[in-house]
């Protein structure tokens, strides 16, 4: 939240009136273009967020040792949940050959690999903020959201020049969704071909792509489209959309590392990460509706990678 000038000066009765004239103009110049970046751009700095400190971890003052470091690497591991000893005790599937990790001297490793989904999201592409969430396919009819990846895009008629800049470069928005090792455990339990210690990765990974769905929502929360790895059987009409490049994902990625943890105490580690290639073809996107472009839908139509403003 920005001060108002009035807070920014303080209560000091010895404030000179040109710094505090200046100051007034500079927030009424911030408040007519609703825009942080302004604020920053007038004051020749950038402005930067501010963190509260937890769990003793103050981020605004370097670490002095890698000591140090370790420690509030585990303090962060732990304020957000990362036990693997304790995750490892409620995995029920099999323990699949694939899980056994090579060993890491010195550290204790555990019988599950971490799954994630790298995504990058054209940060202007629909010329509005937008939302990639991605869910499990639980049933025919029923989903679970796993995460999302949020993309906070100006349109193009903000005065907002690192925007303007940004949109220049066809800037990229990137996110990781971490699968949670209970659900990779239920798809392995729940399927059949899964559950078995000899199961081969490339059958594992297959599982899992297809009970993945990707859905883009604009910021009204509104559907544009579905990424699935499987045909959509049920519902209104759907069509296939073929996405522009400057539309479409540049990556809905499926990662996965082992895990192990220090022999005498302190944050787990990730390691032999593997890249099971994209999850999607996110360039290929399931419409509801009738038969219409997405992008003309969006009043942005695409043609030859060009893109021109539609009007009703």
């Amino acid at each position: 939240m920005l001060l108002g000038p009035s807070e920014m000066v303080g209560t000091n009765t010895g404030t000179h009136p040109k710094l505090v004239s200046w100051i007034h103009r500079l927030f009424r110049s911030v408040r007519k273009h609703h825009s942080v970046c302004c604020l920053g751009r007038l004051l020749k700095r950038s402005v930067d967020y501010a963190y509260p400190e937890f769990s003793g971890i103050d981020v605004t003052k370097p670490a002095t040792s890698a000591d140090q470091r370790e420690k509030a690497r585990e303090a962060v591991q732990k304020y957000y949940g990362l036990d693997p000893d304790n995750t490892e005790t409620t995995l029920t599937a099999a323990r699949l050959g694939i899980f056994q990790p090579p060993a890491l001297e010195g550290h204790k490793s555990f019988n599950y690999r971490v799954f994630i989904v790298a995504v990058q999201l054209p940060e202007h592409a629909f010329n509005m903020p937008y939302t990639f969430r991605l869910h499990y396919q639980k049933s025919e009819y029923e989903e679970e959201l796993i995460g999302s990846v949020a993309v906070f895009a100006r349109p193009d008629y903000s005065p907002c020049k690192g925007c303007a800049s940004r949109r220049d470069n066809r800037n990229m928005v990137r996110g990781v969704i971490t699968i949670p090792p209970t659900l990779v455990d239920h798809i392995i339990r729940t399927s059949g071909q899964l559950n078995k210690e000899n199961v081969l990765e490339s059958e594992l990974v297959a599982g899992i792509k297809k009970l993945l769905k990707g859905r883009l929502l604009d910021s009204a929360g509104l559907e544009l489209g579905v990424h699935a790895k499987e045909p959509l059987t049920h519902g209104p009409l759907k069509h296939k959309e073929t996405l522009p490049s400057h539309l479409a994902p540049g990556e809905i990625e499926l990662r996965s590392s082992a895990i192990a943890r220090p022999l005498g105490g302190g944050p787990a580690h990730f390691y032999d990460w593997k890249y099971h290639e994209e999850v999607f073809q996110v360039r290929v996107l399931i419409t509801v509706g009738r038969a219409s472009s997405l992008t003309c839908s969006l009043r942005i139509c695409s043609t030859d990678g060009e893109r021109e403003e539609v009007f009703p």
